[in-house]
């Protein structure tokens, strides 16, 4: 009989020779031990480098729970995210369709306001009297509010503070100033009205024009033209329908509002033809225009008399207001007046009155040069001599 270590001896020899025997017990003891977490190695990944990294061996693997409860924390701040992001997406979408609408409205806006307008140039350009009533509302509108008068175009002509400016502005010429006032009543309502100023040099003929225009109603409708001598007649014509032309067709010219004053100053005694044929041309445009003017001829001493050839021939229509020549106690009231005006006293000054009306020839050149030798001797004093 075999022992147990004979037995053992067998067992290994028939492993390695290959032979076995089932109907013998085999028992196997295995004897180990796990290793500890710090005897096994360590896992290795690979970075984006592609060098090995160890992985920190604190890190280790969250608990179920933990798991679960970071999930539903980042679930939950996915929905508040979306939430969110609707919210956005709603206001966004609301303030866009404000500016839409802002939009929409503006632009029906514009499109109405051009249908509008097309319609309404559509009408004016087919239509002369709608024209017409549109620009006179316009204008109405215009010096409404340029002038600060209310019907400022349509008011009526009132001569009566310009008459008074020249009764106490022209010395000695009482009757030529009526005569001009029941000419303006009388012809007040035609369209064309023209005067000639004839008389002396220095009678007050340019004075008086000059007080007309400085209190006529309309101011932007008062218009000088100045005769030029050094020109042909034929050149003076020319340049009289330049200047008419600019009346007719300036844009800040409106024939139309109120009257219109002309004034042609300087003219002479071989001016006579050349003025008819002024006049009946300003006639023209008044009658073509349908405008209301008034013309003012201004002759420098070359008429003087109401039996004159020169003045029977001038137009009929013209009407003429003669002014008379002046005399000593007019050259007076010249004197006072422009000393008044330039602030000099005579009573300070003794013996300038008398040497004054010595030294001027009123009959030849009336008041015309007083205030040149009062400025003269109103130098004189303030220098002390």
């Amino acid at each position: 009989m075999l022992d147990k270590d004979d037995e053992d001896h067998l067992d290994a020899l028939s492993i390695f020779s290959g032979s076995s025997e089932t109907d013998r017990k085999r028992r196997y003891d295995f004897h180990f031990s796990l290793p500890s977490p710090q005897q096994l190695p360590q896992p290795m990944d690979v970075d984006t480098s592609g060098g090995p990294i160890r992985l920190s061996p604190s890190i280790t693997s969250p608990r179920p729970s933990e798991k679960k409860q970071k999930l539903n924390s980042g679930r939950a701040r996915l929905k508040i995210r979306k939430l969110a992001n609707c919210e956005d997406d709603t206001s966004g979408s609301g303030s866009d369709q404000k500016r839409s609408g802002g939009m929409l409205r503006l632009r029906m806006v514009v499109c109405f306001s051009t249908v509008v307008l097309v319609a309404v140039l559509v009408a004016l350009a087919s239509r002369e009297d709608l024209r017409e009533e549109f620009y006179k509302r316009y204008m109405k509108q215009y010096q409404a509010l340029l002038h600060d008068v209310d019907d400022y175009c349509s008011q009526e002509f009132d001569f009566s503070a310009t008459a008074g400016e020249l009764f106490s502005g022209v010395v000695g010429q009482s009757e030529a100033v009526k005569k001009i006032i029941e000419i303006v009543n009388r012809r007040q309502h035609e369209r064309f009205t023209s005067m000639a100023l004839l008389g002396s040099t220095g009678v007050g003929k340019s004075l008086m024009a000059n007080i007309i225009a400085k209190k006529f109603q309309w101011q932007s409708n008062v218009h000088h033209f100045f005769w030029d001598f050094t020109s042909t007649a034929e050149k003076r014509f020319e340049r009289f329908q330049s200047f008419l032309y600019g009346i007719r067709h300036g844009r800040d010219v409106d024939l139309k509002c109120g009257r219109s004053l002309i004034i042609v100053d300087h003219l002479g005694r071989g001016d006579v033809d050349m003025i008819n044929k002024m006049d009946a041309r300003l006639r023209f445009v008044a009658d073509k225009d349908d405008v209301q003017l008034m013309v003012l001829y201004v002759f420098q001493g070359a008429l003087m008399k109401d039996g004159s050839d020169v003045v029977q021939h001038l137009n009929r229509n013209i009407e003429q207001v003669f002014l008379r020549s002046l005399n000593e106690e007019d050259l007076m009231k010249c004197i006072n007046l422009e000393t008044s005006d330039l602030g000099i006293k005579l009573d300070e000054h003794s013996g300038l009155r008398e040497e004054l009306i010595a030294s001027m020839d009123v009959g030849r050149y009336g008041c015309k040069a007083v205030r040149a030798k009062l400025a003269y001797y109103s130098k004189m004093f303030e220098n002390g001599s």
